[in-house]
């Protein structure tokens, strides 16, 4: 049976809890529309999620509904799941700034070390896809870099899905 999973929180902590309970409630047999409207959040509870999303042994789909910010943006683009857009969704964009790492108490830990390369690894390939489709002006790519906020609108967004390099977009 189809279910479905409106996700429309930030990537905090307790939303695992909630994403963790709805996946034991289903049953052999189901399958999963993840509906994803996030104004971002933690990443290492982004990862979380993407990890429970990418292991279960229910199908999922993953929906891009309205808005995918930040930390949502890197679980659209990087899962490997089945992911389509709901049509006018945008994708706001923002590279990790220097201000935020130096506030992070976990700096030093193999964690934080560990995470930072992996984030540095997704910043790079969101560069280079940015590049390679011209989504940016100059101006919007230099700020992009800097950590500024971006905006990419639908089209933009749906030409990038279109040869993202994982799962399946459709």
């Amino acid at each position: 049976m189809k279910q479905a999973y409106y996700f429309d929180a930030e990537f905090i902590e307790e939303e695992i809890h909630k994403v963790i309970a709805f996946f034991n409630s289903l049953q052999e047999g189901d399958e999963v529309d993840f509906y994803l409207h996030s104004p971002g959040g933690y990443n290492h509870v982004m990862e979380t999620i993407k990890r429970i999303l990418e292991t279960s042994k229910f199908p999922i789909t993953l929906i891009a509904a309205g808005e995918v910010q930040s930390a949502a943006f890197l679980l659209f683009y990087f899962s490997k799941l089945n992911k389509t857009m709901i049509p006018n969704t945008v994708a706001m964009l923002h590279t990790m700034t220097k201000e935020y790492e130096d506030r992070d108490i976990r700096q030093n830990s193999d964690y934080y070390k560990k995470s930072k390369k992996q984030l540095d690894s997704m910043n790079d390939s969101i560069i280079t896809i940015l590049e390679t489709y011209s989504v940016l002006s100059p101006k919007e790519m230099q700020d992009y870099i800097n950590g500024e906020d971006i905006l990419v609108l639908s089209d933009d967004l749906d030409a990038i899905m279109q040869n993202c390099p994982y799962g399946n977009y459709f």
